[in-house]
């Protein structure tokens, strides 16, 4: 039996899986308390139509070129809330105690819902991690961790940027 070099507690993160969805109906509705999977995070971008996010802070819209960063279990909810356009959207979930550090220090500075445009870097990589994971093309842990790294130090740069912060 070949030895593990590191065991997935030692890697900064892993990739659960990704998806792409349409939803069109109002039973499509997460509470982040209520939900029985294991602690991780979840970046959801929209891709057309509308979502709602609700946590003790307010009721905010997931528009368009907008994302969300949540991670779980936490006191939130996200739901189609109805109407004629259905809400599309493209995500990933991963989990690792360096990736929820990081994830949750870019949730303290700017937020739960942010903008980012459609040719920004840290979409193109959420592509490029849903395209890989779809067509099977990550073949083990350590390229999951490493798309995942990837994608945080990407949120973390656009982020950084004056533009942004300002």
């Amino acid at each position: 039996m070949k030895k593990e070099i590191l065991t997935d507690n030692q890697l900064l993160c892993h990739l659960i899986c990704a998806g792409h969805e349409i939803q069109s109906t109002i039973s499509y509705d997460w509470d982040g308390l209520k939900r029985k999977d294991y602690p991780h995070c979840i970046m959801q971008y929209t891709i057309s139509g509308e979502g709602l996010y609700e946590d003790p802070k307010g009721v905010f819209s997931i528009p368009a070129e907008y994302a969300m960063l949540v991670s779980l279990p936490e006191d939130h909810r996200y739901r189609f809330p109805g109407g004629k356009i259905p809400w599309e959207f493209i995500w990933i979930a991963f989990t690792g105690e360096h990736a929820h550090k990081i994830w949750n220090s870019i949730r303290r500075e700017f937020g739960s819902i942010i903008q980012f445009p459609r040719t920004s870097e840290p979409i193109k990589l959420l592509y490029n991690i849903h395209e890989r994971y779809q067509k099977h093309r990550i073949f083990n842990k350590y390229t999951s961790s490493e798309l995942v790294y990837q994608l945080l130090m990407s949120i973390l740069r656009f982020l950084d940027h004056p533009s942004v912060r300002g």
